[in-house]
This record gives structure tokens, sequence and C-alpha cells, in this order.
């Protein structure tokens, strides 16, 4: 399938499990009320900040398996020897945390979840590599949609409460990472084939590289060092994109963080296509050559730029007048933060593509680490020095400032490691225009015989 099949796939499936999450949200708040919501909402906060740190594992298991050639069994014998103790570990810091502090109980609700989101999500890489992400976006897609079709009846018919919508969604998670495990058991037996995810043609000769064999421990230390690497990375990239909102929060308080948040969530939703484009390349990112995986990082990153270009006019057009229409003036300093917000969300959206051909293709999770803790630092600095005068306008220039500095760096050192041009990187190129050419074609065809 083309990468402009899968993106589209995919970000079908994404907007999907979104509009299946809004929904169920609204049922959530109207009928459970703001505490009801508020318990769910930190249920689902808590696990997300665990599972975030085990993306760490997610790019190790991208490396082994991908870039190190060591084969599917190897890596995922690994991942359960780590996952098996990991999980525990954390589920008992999550429990003992909630039953010394009532506030965080619906942390026992995350606790449970836990080892069933873990599993799902490092399957999930299994499949990215191996060029089946079909598998996992019907796993996330239903996964939420299962959440929503059973919680909602529930609570409209059956008036349950928080305990039964927290019992579903551990449930839903669970039935996931079931189906996850279904699908991926036939490529460890050997029922099906194991094919690394790379760009084909017809007269493409170029042999697969042989799988390399290594005793379990080496492979197991490799993977937990690797794990604990990135997953800092993970962890201070999650980190640099909140900064700004923990900050605000502090020197502002509730209201002017309201007004900033909405900002920041409108602004984001231009994020969800270049996701889904990155997302859908990362098994190749971590499967091809160094320089087919470079090649394929400057074709996602120009195309998405191109795109994110395009949003971010129209934002910036389009989206400050809706946002005092649907919310009132009150809202208008919103609007303001939004326009100064858009140069870093364009420019970030970049960061997804280069990051993950440093930490997996490269093997060098730390410089993520790098220059994420770099970006904190700063993103921290400029809106500390600019917030009291200019209130959340100054925390989005900051934002903007940080998020450039990101890009523009690692611009910089992944021109010069692959001698991939800037103007290859974010300028589309006579391909890409023949490629849209043949998409138009393609559809104008389609819609003729339709019409016909």
């Amino acid at each position: 399938m083309s990468l402009f099949k899968r993106s589209a796939v995919t970000l079908v499936f994404q907007l999907g499990g979104q509009a299946a999450s809004v929904l169920v949200g609204v049922v959530l708040a109207r009928l459970l009320g703001p505490a009801g919501k508020g318990i769910t909402a930190y249920a689902m906060v808590g696990l997300s900040l665990v599972t975030m740190f085990f993306n760490g594992q997610n790019e190790a298991i991208a490396y082994q398996f991908g870039r190190r050639r060591l084969s599917l069994g190897a890596v995922h014998r690994a991942m359960l020897h780590i996952f098996f103790w990991s999980a525990p570990i954390c589920m008992i810091g999550m429990i003992a945390l909630a039953l010394l502090n009532p506030s965080q109980i619906a942390l026992l609700a995350a606790a449970a979840a836990l080892p069933f989101a873990l599993y799902a999500q490092f399957a999930t890489q299994f499949f990215m590599v191996i060029g089946r992400p079909l598998i996992a976006n019907i796993q996330s897609l239903a996964t939420t949609v299962l959440y929503a079709l059973v919680v909602t009846p529930l609570l409209l018919w059956g008036h349950a409460g928080t305990t039964v919508a927290l019992v579903v969604w551990v449930c839903s998670i669970a039935a996931g990472a079931v189906y996850s495990a279904v699908n991926l058991q036939p490529y460890l037996t050997g029922a099906k084939p194991v094919v690394r995810d790379r760009y084909r043609t017809d007269d493409d000769d170029t042999e697969e590289e042989p799988e390399l064999s290594l005793e379990h421990h080496v492979v197991l230390r490799e993977q937990f060092v690797f794990m604990s690497k990135a997953g800092f990375s993970s962890f201070a990239s999650y980190l640099n994109l909140r900064i700004d909102v923990f900050i605000v929060s502090a020197v502002l308080g509730p209201a002017e963080l309201g007004l900033y948040t909405l900002a920041i969530a409108t602004g984001e939703l231009m994020w969800k296509i270049a996701q889904a484009i990155t997302w859908s390349a990362l098994g190749r990112i971590a499967s091809e050559t160094p320089e087919r995986s470079a090649e394929m990082v400057a074709k996602v990153t120009r195309n998405i730029f191109a795109l994110q270009f395009v949003f971010g006019v129209v934002t910036f057009i389009c989206a400050p007048p809706l946002i005092v229409f649907v919310y009132g003036q009150a809202f208008a300093e919103t609007a303001t933060a939004l326009r100064y917000l858009l140069p870093g969300l364009i420019a970030y959206t970049m960061e997804g593509a280069i990051g993950y051909f440093f930490s997996v293709q490269k093997g060098k999770p730390t410089f993520r680490l790098m220059v994420q803790s770099a970006s904190i630092v700063i993103c921290a600095a400029v809106t500390l020095a600019t917030i009291h005068r200019f209130s959340i306008v100054g925390a989005a220039v900051a934002t903007s400032v940080s998020y450039l500095c990101v890009v523009i760096i690692m611009t910089v050192l992944f021109t010069r490691s692959t001698h991939v041009s800037v103007w290859e990187l974010y300028i589309l190129q006579r391909s890409d225009f023949e490629r849209y050419g043949r998409l138009l074609s393609g559809m104008k065809k389609s819609l003729y015989a339709l019409v016909s």
C-alpha cells in the first residue's frame, strides 16, 4: 500500500476514534457531572503519563527489529521479559499512591489498565515494522468505539456510575490488547511470513539483509538500555509540549489557563494529518537502508510542511473570528494567542519523522533528549520573562520560539548527517507534484465513472 493510502486510512481511523472519544466525553460529563468526568479523565491522564515513558521501548523494538534485523521472536521475548517486571512495579506504585491519597483513587483503574495498554502499545511497533499499520489502526479504533458503545447505554438507561464507567474502560483496553496478541501470534509462530516494511518496485533487486542472531541476555540488555534513554526522551518531549501550560496555571490562574489551553487545543488540531502521515511511514524509516530512510524522512517532511503551511494560513485567517463567534468576545485573547502559536505549531510537526530517524535509524535516542531538554529550558525561561507583561500571548511566543529552536537544530544535524539538502527536506519536488497529479487524475476518472 502506498504511503498516501496508508496515511489516508490512518487519518480516517484516528478521526473516527477522536469522534467517539468526544461523544463519550459529552455523555460522561452530562450524566456523571464534573466530578465523575474529572475522575475518569484523571485515570486516562495517569495511564498516559506512564505509557509515555514506555514509548522508549517502542523505539527500542523498532530499532532492534527494524534497523538491527534481530528476529521477531528474539525482540518479542526481550520485550516480554522487560514487560513482566516493569508493569507490576508501575502498577504497585500507582496502587500505593491511590490508597495513600484519596484524591488519587482514579489511579486504581489506571493501574488495572496498564498491562493491557502497554502490551497493545508494544505490539503496535511490530505491526508498523512489518507493514501492517491497519491492524494497529483497528485495535486503536475498536478500543475507543467498544468503550463508547458499552458505557453509553449503561449510563443512559442503566443509571451506572463512575465505577462502572472505569470498569468498562479497563475492559475495552484489555479487549484491544487481546486483539493485538491474537494478530501478532501468527507472525511469532511462523504461520505468516515476517517481511520488514520497505518500498519495493518491480525492478528492485535489493536483497533482504539477513537477520542477526544474538543471545537473549544481549538482546535484553540492549533493549533495556535503549528503552531507558528513549523513554526519558519521550517524557522530555511531552514536558516540552506542556511546560508552558504548567507555568500559565501557576502564574496566571485558572481563567487565563482556560483561554490558553483552548488556543493550544485549537492549534494542535492541525497536527492530525501530519501525525497520520508520519505514523504510516515509521516502519519504512526504521527498516530501510540509511539512505532510503533519509529519503523517506525528506519525502514525509516536505509534504507535511506544505500541508501544514496551508492549514496554518487558513487557521490564521479563519480561526480567531470563529473562536470569538463561538465562545464570545471574552475569548478574544485566545484568538490572539493562537496566531502567535502558529509558527511553532507548523514547524514542530517536522520533529516527528526527523526525531524518529535519529532514535531508531541512527540508534541515538539521547539526541532527542538533549534537544528537547534544551527546548524545555528555553520555553520556561521565555515564558517567565514575558508572561507577566504579555499574559498568555507571552507564553504563546515562548512556545513558538522553543518549537522553532528544536526544528532548526534537528534540521541542521539531519542535513549534515545524511547530505539531504534543506531544499529537499522542506520544498516540494517535481516528483511530489507528479504524484499529486496522478492522484487528481485518478480521482477524476473515478468520479467520471461514477457519474457515467
